[in-house]
Parts: structure tokens; C-alpha cells; sequence
């Protein structure tokens, strides 16, 4: 179970080791030469003293497998409200959360601390660090959306404006939102579970919670029908119906997330999903994953025949496996917990090959 906690001087040795690794063996890093564990233990000493400023993450492996810490941003007194971040993660630890788990707790340190900016200082070749920062950049675009909107401006208005990158991942994320709301007030409920799920699907760090929340109280309250904000959406990844799937497949994990999968969501997403351009079948094999109930026949979750030979099943299989690998989906923009949504995918999917390959053993 991943662990963030306060550095303490014995973790001195892994958290140098564990910076070493990136400054000799990668060019991310700004700094030429390695560091010790004597100075990792003057900087927890240091930064720790009263609120934490150095922290570890455990528990995705043996010992200290990530680190997030924040220190003064150059020394002009204009600058005494401001902080520069370093976050270091093991490769088995990435792409699990641990660096959003860490950033979220070291913002919340740092406010607490009387900072007002952190900078981040990111290498054109670290992706997964530009990746991260554009992410952590979306909050901010969505507030000034969010500005519009106080101004008396529809959420469907909004989501008009917003058809060109940067602004189109403020979009998804505020679809993802939107769409999610009108879904709960289609079943007349929203349940603690269904907002967990939503959580699993779009990563909201602590310090966005009352911004997500206000735009998800605004699709609810809004006027305008699901059907104008599903159009919004289908005209702004016209090029892209991948994405498209990926937010049905998003809101089928949500409306599960209670345990049950009531007419009026099925009814939604249907409609949604026509509205989107995605085909009935292609529905039905992305809601026979989700949905237990569903029609679940292996082929339609495999988006396959049964006239189809095995040869030509498994290569659409090995395709569908790489298209839900994590790096495909950070990719195209979509969050770093995506990558829980795509694991339940892909065991749909695995179970569908598996039971192909058992009915074709069989016959």
C-alpha cells in the first residue's frame, strides 16, 4: 500500500542512491555530479525541522521508492513566497500514482508553509515530467473557465471555446465531469462510490477538490440537456473517436461503481455513445466489459466475429492489449489513473481471448 511520509536522517542512503540513479544514468536531471548520503541528511535535517518539506514514498516496493521535496526559489526577497520542487521516483514505482500522491502532499506542506508559487524546472527529455506539469497546469485553465462561467456563461458555451490544444484537455476534463453529473442526475443519485470511481478515472489532487466539485454542481444545475454537451464533445475529438470510447468506458465504470446499472444510465450512455458517432456494437462490446450483466459474449468484447479465423482474433487481441497499455493512454492526453481503468479493460479483455481459445479447443 503506497505510504507518503516525512524523510527521516535513515533514509539518508536510499534517497541518495535513489538521486544518483537519475543524475548518472539519465540527462533529466540539472545536476553533473552525484550526490551523498551526508547531504541528504543535512537537507531532511533541514527541511524537515518544523513543517515537512522532504518526503518519501513507500510501500509499492522494498524500502524508500520515491521522493518529493521543496526548497527556496533563488534568494531575492521578491521571492520569499516562492519554492522550486524536486520529484524522484524509482521505474518500478512510476505510473502508480506515487508522484501525484507525492506532489498533492507536498503542495498542501508548502501552503501550510506560507508558499503561494512552486516551481518546477523540467528537462525538454524528461516526458513523464512535462506530461505531469500540463497536468498540474489544467486546474489553473479550468478556473479561468470556471471565471467564464460565473460571468453568465452556458458550461455548453464554454466547452465551445475550448477546441484547440492546450484547451481541449480542460475540455475532456471538464466532459469527464459534466457528463458524469448528468449521468448521476439520470438515476436521481449520486452515491459516495460513484464519486470514488469518478476519482479512479480522473485524477483530482486536494488542492482542486472544490474547483471539480463547483463544475460538477454546474452541469447538474445547468439547463442545457446532456445531448448539447455530448454533441460539444463529439465535434471537439471528431479526429480522435478513441478518446471518445475512453470517456463511455469511464462513465460505465462510474454507473457500476454502486454495484448495480440502472435503465436510465443505459438509456444515457446509449444515447451518448450514438451522439458521439460510436456504433451500437462497439457500445456493446466496451459496456460488456463493465457492465456483468451486459450481453457478454467473447466476441463482442473483443470487437470480433465468431466467423473469424484465430489467427485473425489474436492479432486484434495483441492490438487491443496495446492500445490499453499505460504509455498509450498518457499519450493521448489521458490522465495517470487512466491506467486503473485500463487494467480492468484489459482483464475484460484477456478473459474474452481466454474463452475463445477454450470454445475453439473445444469444438
Amino acid at each position: 500500500m503506497l505510504t507518503i511520509r516525512p524523510a527521516v536522517p535513515s533514509d539518508a542512503d536510499a534517497l541518495a542512491d535513489l538521486i544518483n540513479q537519475v543524475i548518472v544514468h539519465t540527462t533529466i536531471s540539472f545536476r553533473s555530479s552525484p550526490t551523498d548520503a551526508a547531504t541528504q541528511d543535512a537537507a531532511i535535517r533541514q527541511r524537515n525541522s518544523a513543517i515537512p518539506a522532504y518526503l518519501v514514498a513507500e510501500g509499492l516496493g522494498a524500502g524508500v521508492q520515491g521522493l518529493a521535496t521543496f526548497f527556496p526559489f533563488r534568494g531575492a526577497e521578491g521571492y520569499r513566497h516562492t519554492c522550486e520542487n524536486t520529484i524522484v521516483l524509482a521505474p518500478q514505482a512510476r505510473g502508480q500514482g506515487a508522484g501525484r500522491a507525492l506532489m498533492a502532499a507536498l503542495c498542501d506542506n508548502a501552503r501550510a508553509s506560507g508558499m503561494h508559487a512552486m516551481v518546477a524546472c523540467v528537462s525538454a527529455e524528461n516526458d513523464a515530467g512535462l506530461a505531469e506539469t500540463a497536468l498540474m497546469s489544467l486546474w489553473t485553465r479550468i478556473t479561468e473557465a470556471i471565471a467564464a462561467l460565473r460571468n453568465g456563461e452556458g458550461l455548453g458555451a464554454v466547452f465551445e471555446k475550448l477546441t484547440a490544444p492546450p484547451e481541449r484537455s480542460v475540455a475532456f476534463a471538464i466532459a469527464v465531469i459534466a457528463l458524469g453529473a448528468k449521468m448521476a442526475k439520470a438515476d436521481g443519485a449520486v452515491t459516495r462510490a460513484e464519486v470514488t470511481a469518478f476519482r479512479e478515472v480522473f485524477f483530482i489532487a486536494r488542492a482542486d477538490e472544490k474547483r471539480a466539485a463547483q463544475v460538477f454542481n454546474l452541469a447538474r444545475q445547468d439547463s442545457a440537456g446532456y445531448e448539447s454537451y455530448a454533441r460539444a464533445i463529439a465535434r471537439m475529438f471528431a479526429d480522435d473517436r478513441k478518446t471518445l470510447e475512453d470517456l463511455i468506458e469511464g462513465l460505465l465504470h462510474i454507473s457500476m461503481a454502486d454495484g448495480g446499472y440502472h435503465p436510465a444510465e443505459d438509456e444515457f450512455l446509449l444515447r451518448v455513445a450514438e451522439l458521439f458517432g460510436i456504433p451500437l456494437s462497439v457500445f456493446q462490446h466496451l459496456r460488456a466489459r463493465y457492465v456483468p450483466n451486459a450481453f457478454a459474449d467473447p466476441y463482442s468484447v473483443l470487437g470480433v466475429t465468431p466467423d473469424m479465423n484465430l489467427d485473425a482474433i489474436k492479432v486484434h487481441w495483441r492490438e487491443l492489449v496495446r492500445e490499453s497499455h499505460p504509455d498509450r493512454l498518457i499519450a493521448r492526453g489521458l490522465p495517470e489513473e487512466a491506467v486503473k481503468l485500463a487494467t480492468a479493460r484489459l482483464a475484460a479483455i484477456n478473459r474474452a481471448w481466454d474463452e475463445i481459445n477454450r470454445q475453439r479447443r473445444l469444438a
